[in-house]
């Protein structure tokens, strides 16, 4: 999705949603590669013949969120409330549109039918290679 999205550039809402979770994914990704750097070299140090057992950490302050806080504050906002004349099937486009959580139902339409002429296209492009490759 995200070389699609990389080929559409950010001028569609879909694509910016797709971007910005690949963006996400690589910072996460990042820190936990430097984490794991962090361990492996405290245990290169600590690893001696008079190795302590690591500090308990301390329990979190009453003014810090707790992971579940977090988390919420970090979901996508809920979806606007139908409005007149909107089918019950709205809901489930803005589902699977990256991005159509927060749109207006002309402007999901619009996004929708972008994305799946992008979609399409990938489709296409994925058969003309695995013909190309079964040929062979």
């Amino acid at each position: 999705y995200s070389s699609m999205a990389r080929a559409t550039g950010p001028r569609r809402a879909w694509s910016r949603a797709l971007l910005l979770q690949a963006q996400a994914r690589a910072r996460r990704s990042r820190a936990e590669t430097s984490r794991r750097a962090a361990v492996l070299v405290r245990r290169r140090v600590v690893a001696g013949p008079a190795a302590a057992p690591a500090p308990a950490r301390a329990a979190p302050v009453g003014g810090q969120a707790s992971a579940a806080a977090a988390r919420a504050a970090l979901a996508p906002p809920p979806p606007p409330a139908r409005q007149a004349g909107e089918p019950a099937r709205s809901d489930a486009l803005r589902r699977l549109v990256p991005g159509g959580a927060g749109m207006e139902y002309c402007s999901l339409l619009e996004e929708t039918a972008d994305y799946v002429r992008c979609l399409r296209a990938q489709v296409q492009l994925m058969q003309g290679l695995a013909d190309l490759f079964s040929c062979q």
